[in-house]
């Protein structure tokens, strides 16, 4: 009689810890899928977060396209217009140098004439200057 309640206790606690077991490996599972939810849940959300930087991305690009479509075609206008003035001082050089070549001119009114010539150049050196000075700071 006692080496079967001796069993018959042994079985008792071999049963309790068979019911441990099971109770834990179902919390384990539990705590598993837990784990999956979770991870699908901050997924998700990282999708969304992801999907917002995208668009945020995208507009930035835009606003940088567009700046650079801006400068460049301001670039382009002020090389021509400094392609015009190379001309046009090429055209007062010219001028000049005809004046100086002219016998018919007055010396005074050769010199007037000159000076104003120099002055008209000065200016358009003056406003390519300051085009190229506006063109060249960046934001």
């Amino acid at each position: 009689r006692t080496e079967q309640n001796a069993i018959n206790e042994i079985k008792s606690v071999k049963d309790r810890m068979h019911d441990l077991v099971q109770l834990f490996q179902s919390h384990l599972e539990r705590v598993t899928d837990k784990a999956t939810n979770i991870k699908t849940q901050i997924d998700d959300q990282c999708k969304v977060v992801m999907a917002k930087l995208a668009t945020q991305r995208q507009a930035l690009y835009t606003e940088v396209e567009k700046w650079e479509s801006d400068k460049a075609q301001n670039m382009q206008q002020q090389i021509s217009a400094m392609m015009n003035g190379q001309d046009q001082l090429t055209a007062v050089m010219k001028a000049i140098y005809d004046i100086l070549e002219s016998k018919e001119t007055d010396e005074l009114q050769r010199e007037q004439t000159i000076v104003k010539l120099k002055q008209d150049a000065l200016i358009q050196m003056s406003r390519a200057q300051h085009g190229f000075n506006s063109i060249q700071q960046l934001p």
